[in-house]
């Protein structure tokens, strides 16, 4: 009995050492982070405007934050340029070699300051457009995957259809039984076309939920219908607005400026058979065959974006005429195959032609909304 007692109390107070035992300092920063543990609960769509969808974008993105930033430190080190730039006054330098550097820093670092915060502001707008853009591509997506579902609800449905008549046909002796397998196997190839248009609806959903900062199970409804709205665009107008919005354009041209305001100090303080002279000579003469290169590169950014906003406008133009021609002739196969004057593969073949149609359609249309917006926000229109 007192053995056992000296046992127990022993462990009681081994137990005490252990819970007491002080943290030391390794233990201390040996932090660890759960995985939380994700649940997925099925709720209501959320119904959701392309208005809307830029709103959220715009206030969740940090990119937004980080421009301001950029932006804010432009304006602080050109503050800071001007007061520099203003001690130095005439009086301090003359037109001596000794004093080439003292002109650089009064003309040349206010010119870069410039330059940083021409871009700086620049790169603030281009990100915000950026950002409307990547949201619209989704919200297009999305749109574009609901309509795929339609169809290929509307495509089941036909399918179905087609398997009804084609058993009425069967019981009445009017067709074999490889007709009826036939249409049952379209049934099939249409639920599993379904259930592929289910899959990219949700891909969709998933990538909206994400640029929106939304729980990613989120299910979104996206309220905005397709609308086909011509635009009618002066390419003059467009290359000349859009040219003062590129930012290679604006660093290339800034780069020049700067390189040139060089070389006019250089060559008032310099001879033309010294280094320093050409030095600054074809820095200048590489900065402006830069400008001329980006110059000619952002205009045929702007002239090809222009054509193929064209080009797919045309492109859907025709398939709408295509989805008419495909629902017609759906229409007159299947009357055809109810009185027996066209053959089963006539009618699948008219089916999924006209499910064709529709989704090439919504494919083109989509393609030019984004091209269209594309080319608006690159110009800040």
């Amino acid at each position: 009995m007192k053995k056992n007692m000296m046992t127990m109390i022993g462990f009681l107070l081994l137990l005490t050492l252990l819970f007491n035992v002080p943290v030391t300092a390794d233990e201390k920063y040996q932090i660890e982070v759960d995985i939380p543990v994700v649940v997925t609960n099925v709720e209501e769509p959320v119904d959701l405007t392309l208005e809307e969808a830029k709103e959220i974008v715009l206030l969740q993105s940090g990119n937004i934050e980080l421009s301001e930033v950029g932006l804010d430190k432009a304006q602080f080190f050109d503050r800071k340029q001007d007061k520099i730039s203003d001690d130095i006054t005439p009086s301090q330098y003359n037109p001596y070699a000794s004093n080439y550097e003292r002109a650089v820093m009064k003309y040349v670092a206010k010119k870069s300051t410039e330059v940083s915060l021409s871009i700086a502001e620049l790169t603030m707008d281009v990100t915000r457009n950026s950002l409307l853009l990547g949201v619209e591509s989704a919200y297009y997506e999305l749109l574009k995957a609901q309509a795929s579902l339609t169809n290929a609800e509307n495509a089941l449905d036909r399918a179905k259809e087609q398997l009804r008549i084609t058993n009425q046909f069967f019981d009445a002796g009017m067709v074999a039984q490889g007709e009826v397998m036939g249409a049952e196997a379209l049934v099939a190839g249409r639920t599993a076309d379904l259930a592929s248009k289910t899959a990219m609806h949700e891909k969709a959903m998933i990538a909206l939920a994400d640029l929106l900062s939304l729980p990613l199970n989120t299910p979104i409804r996206a309220t905005d219908a397709f609308s086909y709205e011509p635009v009618v665009i002066d390419i003059d107008e467009a290359i000349n607005l859009g040219l003062k919005k590129d930012v290679a354009l604006l660093a290339a041209k800034g780069t020049y400026e700067i390189t040139s305001t060089t070389f006019a100090l250089a060559d008032a303080y310099y001879t033309s058979n010294t280094n320093i002279y050409k030095e600054q000579y074809y820095a200048m003469k590489e900065a402006e065959l830069n400008f001329e290169k980006q110059l000619k590169a952002a205009e045929k950014k702007i002239r090809d974006a222009f054509v193929n906003l064209d080009s797919t406008e045309a492109a859907y133009l025709s398939l709408t005429k295509n989805v008419l021609f495909s629902e017609e002739n759906y229409r007159v196969v299947k009357l055809r195959y109810q009185e027996g004057m066209a053959t089963r593969l006539e009618l699948e073949e008219a089916e999924g032609s006209l499910s064709e149609a529709v989704d090439a359609a919504h494919s083109m249309l989509l393609t030019y909304d984004l091209v269209k917006a594309s080319f608006a926000y690159s110009l800040f229109m």
